[in-house]
């Protein structure tokens, strides 16, 4: 048992649209239609979290993560198809557990989604991803921990009114080699302010 409290290591996302629709005020984003997308984003987290080299649980990881994905959406009549590929890659810690050098092999990502809109706000989305990756070395002694998990998910949005909607959704781990084999269920509220920017 462990008991940390803290900050851990910030995340800073920058994203970047390479082709698609422009930029929209909210109400004409769910008036506009576009048969394709395209973007990148890249996510630093630079290890200024709270870490102690004498414990082996932390809040943050005394090192720099990097991922850099693309990904882009396609539609097709009603249906619309998203997909998005990236990797995961991480500098060593060199002061873990008492000074010791802790190496992560980089985590390849792929994510892809199909949803279908019932009628205006209400959809039904279907989801998997997949992650192959992450070896960790421990001081040149390799661990058994390679990721190679995948998961499906279902997403049901249905709207309360114009401004709220509810998303009901279930996630199951599909194939599990390390720590992702779980059932997931949940709902979200949310809702959407009237101003125009």
């Amino acid at each position: 048992e462990a008991v940390r409290s803290g900050w851990g290591d910030p995340r800073l996302r920058f994203t970047y649209k390479l082709g698609g629709g422009p930029a929209l005020s909210p109400r004409d984003f769910a008036q506009h239609r576009t048969d394709r997308t395209l973007g990148a984003t890249f996510v630093v987290i630079p290890p200024l979290g709270q870490y102690d080299s004498s414990k082996v649980i932390n809040l943050g990881t005394n090192r720099w993560s990097f991922k850099s994905e693309i990904g882009g959406t396609r539609s097709f009549g009603r249906w619309t198809y998203e997909a998005s590929a990236g990797i995961w890659a991480f500098t060593d810690n060199t002061d873990y557990n008492n000074g010791g050098t802790r190496e992560q092999d980089p985590i390849g990502i792929f994510q892809a989604h199909v949803r279908y809109p019932i009628k205006p706000r209400m959809w039904v989305g279907l989801s998997a991803n997949f992650y192959n990756g992450g070896r960790t070395t421990v001081n040149q002694t390799e661990n058994a921990d390679l990721q190679q998990n995948s998961r499906v998910g279902l997403t049901f949005a249905l709207p309360i009114d114009q401004r709220q909607s509810l998303k009901f959704f279930y996630s199951k781990g599909a194939r599990t080699t390390l720590g992702a084999d779980f059932d997931l269920v949940g709902i979200s509220y949310q809702i959407v302010s009237n101003r125009n920017r």
